[in-house]
């Protein structure tokens, strides 16, 4: 269909590029309710800076990030504040304790209880040295232990802890034996597990 406003055919029958520019220039582009020309839609889209300035205006009226920043922010350091302190209490490897009378050192986990020559006494460390609910495990690797040659695992003297159900400390006496001891929740208290 001709147009008669566009006055510019090439002599193919093609329209030209005058011909071609009349028709961009009115081209209409849906506006609001109405429609506009496209040069005129182009010139009043809104620049990117706008663009960002209006969504960070919605963003404001939408959520105050401020007090969940400050959440996360206190969340994070008190994560960073257990994790020194279980890395200064506590360490990941173990500790092969002695053939005699001794006290478990502060921060042991593991502890592997060699072939012992004659009956003998191991003080558990403070608990208060320990973060609540950890554990410490106490092993008879190589199966050494016997009636003659049995371990008595007691508190520490002058701790004030106690191992919860035994009252005068946990024997170990048979080859292959262990127990696993975890600092209470609630007190200064070893709870075998």
């Amino acid at each position: 269909m001709a147009d008669p406003l566009i006055p510019y055919v090439a002599p193919d029958g093609t329209l030209s590029l005058e011909a071609a520019a009349q028709l961009i220039i009115r081209l209409l582009i849906p506006d609001g309710d109405g429609l506009v020309t496209l040069p005129q839609a182009l010139a009043d889209r809104p620049r990117q800076a706008e663009v960002a300035a209006a969504i960070e205006a919605v963003q404001a009226d939408v959520v105050d990030l401020g007090p969940l920043e400050r959440a996360v922010a206190a969340a994070a350091t008190a994560a960073a504040v257990a994790q020194d302190g279980l890395a200064t209490r506590a360490a990941l490897g173990g500790t092969v304790g002695p053939d005699a009378d001794w006290t478990i050192p502060a921060g042991a986990v593991h502890v592997v209880i060699p072939p012992l020559t004659a009956a003998r006494s191991w003080s558990l460390p403070d608990a208060d040295g320990y973060p609540r609910g950890q554990d410490l495990v106490l092993v008879d690797e190589v199966r050494s232990l016997g009636p003659a040659s049995g371990l008595l695992v007691i508190p520490l003297a002058g701790s004030g802890d106690s191992i919860a159900g035994f009252a005068d400390g946990i024997l170990l006496a048979d080859a292959g034996a262990s127990v696993r001891l975890r600092r209470g929740l609630l007190s200064d208290v070893w709870v075998v597990t």
